[in-house]
């Protein structure tokens, strides 16, 4: 049987641009098996799947609450038609979110929902926060 042996070159100093291409890798791993999580879960709830962090967002559309609100709940506005809005959520049973969605019906609109991942709703409030910040 042969073997086949690996060597590493090492030039011995700490290199952190490979530490965060690890991370970013790992990151970009973990995110993945989450959306499918999320997917597999909007199945199973009959509820659509969607990828907020990639769907493009309107500022107009954060609007309907506070960043506050909207990260204890885990919840992310990302698209409106007249009163009616689609709510991307991590957990539809959450009682946070629940009522939080119970809120806006109570104001007169219509919610839609789509179930997201965690990471998803994450990246998308990062943006949300980043608008706020600059005013728009």
């Amino acid at each position: 049987m042969k073997t086949t042996s690996l060597k590493v070159a090492s030039s011995g100093s700490h290199d952190p641009t490979n530490e965060q291409n690890s991370s970013q890798v790992l990151a970009n791993i973990n995110r993945d098996a989450e959306d499918k999580e999320a997917q597999q879960k909007a199945k199973e709830l009959n509820i659509p799947f969607v990828d907020v962090a990639r769907f493009p967002l309107n500022p107009d559309v954060l609007k309907v609450m506070t960043l506050e609100e909207a990260q204890k709940a885990v919840v992310m506005p990302f698209y409106k038609t007249g009163k009616t809005y689609r709510f991307a959520l991590a957990d539809p049973i959450n009682a946070d979110t629940k009522a939080l969605i119970e809120a806006m019906v109570a104001k007169g609109f219509t919610i839609e929902q789509y179930i997201a991942s965690r990471s998803s709703i994450a990246e998308g409030q990062k943006w949300y926060a980043s608008n706020q910040k600059r005013g728009d």
